[in-house]
């Protein structure tokens, strides 16, 4: 079974490789992290749950990809992200790997 780190890198790749006039970029939220720098993250905007891809297309539309691997379930925090994007009209995906994410990221840009 391939790692959450593994499908991500993959879906990076592709997208950006595929739309290079959009935008791709991590949140890089996960990690084990000393108590001063995890305060400083927090105090800065680090919000916990927001999803591990954000891809920025025309018109200020966003997408919001959270990755997991084949039996990775999400956390609570980011369930109540992902609630809070769809309640405001905001695109948010759940994939588990780069086909899946080829046909998710398809629907919304194509």
């Amino acid at each position: 079974m391939k790692s959450e780190d593994k499908i991500q890198s993959e879906i990076f790749q592709w997208f950006w490789n595929s739309f290079p006039d959009y935008l791709i970029h991590a949140v890089p939220n996960g990690g084990h992290r000393n108590v001063v720098e995890a305060l400083k993250l927090k105090s800065t905007g680090t919000v916990p749950g927001v999803a591990d891809l954000i891809i920025h297309l025309p018109n200020a539309k966003c997408v919001m990809c959270e990755v997991k691997t084949e039996i990775g379930t999400q956390s609570p925090a980011q369930k109540k992200i992902e609630a809070k994007i769809k309640a405001m009209g905001g695109n948010y995906i759940l994939v588990r790997s780069l086909s899946e994410f080829k046909e998710q990221i398809k629907k919304i840009i194509l």
